[in-house]
């Protein structure tokens, strides 16, 4: 399974944070700086990073280190998710995870970069030593370290990823729960990007629970059609959300094939939902994989960078994700697939 977001624990987090400069900044304004004694005169240094699932929106720059030194500037309104790459001649490229925010941040590096020393210590950091602190207390449930956490650091970023990555798209999410606790979280923080994004995401995935009707949406097909997917009422609708560039995705299309040749006389449909970038590479990457796939049900695109696309509205952060929708529109069934895909489609539709 692909997540369509770069997995927030997944970051061993050295993050750029705010800091006191050389010289005065603007309120958004950051300064990326680092010190490395090397006499590799091709050595460079990139600073690359994207907003909060917003790839779309990316950044990168790549700058020679000059007298043992580097230095990136720019402007974000607001954190976001990226990388350091340093790449030294006759050594594999090593990379640092971080985040960057507006402010001065110089690095140290003596040596490795994973090893580089961080002036002044972010708050991100600060706040993931706490929570790992916190989590180790086995008398206490994670639900109630969270709500602790949260209360006592409303204003924290780092927070605000946790929440989403363990009670909103983990392995056992818990919207409801994470639903709640958000409400913790100072203004600020729940109104910045990635804040509307988790509301955004949270509200599809209690939008979308079995029995609940599927949210509408009209999007448009490799022939240019606009569908509607409340048109389509009446009939069983297999909603297959995938992506060109997504292995598993492609490894279950034998198995929706399958499914397609063996059900489509039976009151059903398969609507594929490609969560592909809507670009002339995105598109062409698309339709390239559905006649290599060889199939032959409805596609559908829409990944254009707005907080509307179909799969936000669905709470989808991971592909490939299926919904099987009854004659009235209502979701029967998620997450379905796997070799016995039509077989499980077919006893859904034989108990209407």
């Amino acid at each position: 399974m692909k997540r369509l977001l770069s997995p927030i624990l997944a970051f061993s987090l050295i993050p750029v944070l705010s800091g006191c400069g050389e010289q005065p900044l603007s309120p958004n304004e950051y300064v990326v700086k680092g010190l490395l004694e090397t006499d590799d005169p091709s050595a460079t240094v990139t600073l690359t990073y994207s907003y909060a699932y917003e790839n779309s929106r990316s950044f990168t720059e790549t700058t020679t280190i000059t007298d043992n030194k580097f230095e990136f500037r720019g402007t974000l309104d607001e954190p976001a998710m990226g990388r350091l790459l340093l790449n030294r001649e006759g050594e594999e490229q090593e990379t640092l995870s971080v985040v960057v925010e507006p402010g001065v941040t110089t690095f140290t590096i003596n040596g490795k970069l994973s090893d580089a020393l961080v002036e002044p210590e972010p708050r991100f950091r600060q706040d993931r030593k706490k929570w790992d602190e916190a989590s180790r207390d086995q008398s206490r449930q994670s639900r109630d370290i969270a709500i602790s956490f949260i209360k006592e650091n409303p204003d924290s970023w780092f927070a605000l990823l946790m929440l989403y990555e363990q009670y909103a798209v983990g392995v056992t999410p818990e919207h409801e729960f994470a639903k709640e606790v958000f409400d913790y979280f100072t203004p600020e923080i729940q109104n910045t990007r990635h804040g509307k994004r988790i509301q955004q995401k949270l509200a599809g995935r209690l939008a979308t629970q079995v029995g609940e009707i599927a949210p509408d949406f009209t999007l448009e097909d490799t022939q240019g059609k606009m569908i509607t997917l409340s048109d389509l009422r009446g009939q069983y609708v297999f909603l297959d959300f995938w992506a060109s560039w997504c292995g598993s995705c492609r490894a279950e299309n034998p198995n929706v094939l399958r499914a397609y040749n063996e059900l489509i006389n039976e009151n059903f449909m398969i609507l594929g939902i490609s969560v592909d970038n809507n670009n002339e590479g995105g598109r062409t990457r698309w339709l390239k994989a559905v006649d290599e796939d060889g199939m032959p049900w409805t596609q559908l695109i829409n990944n254009d960078g707005s907080e509307n696309e179909v799969a936000n509205i669905y709470g989808i952060s991971a592909v490939p994700a299926t919904f099987l929708l009854d004659p009235q529109g209502k979701i029967a069934a998620k997450d379905l697939r796997g070799e016995r895909l039509a077989e499980l489609i077919r006893s859904y539709i034989e108990q209407s």
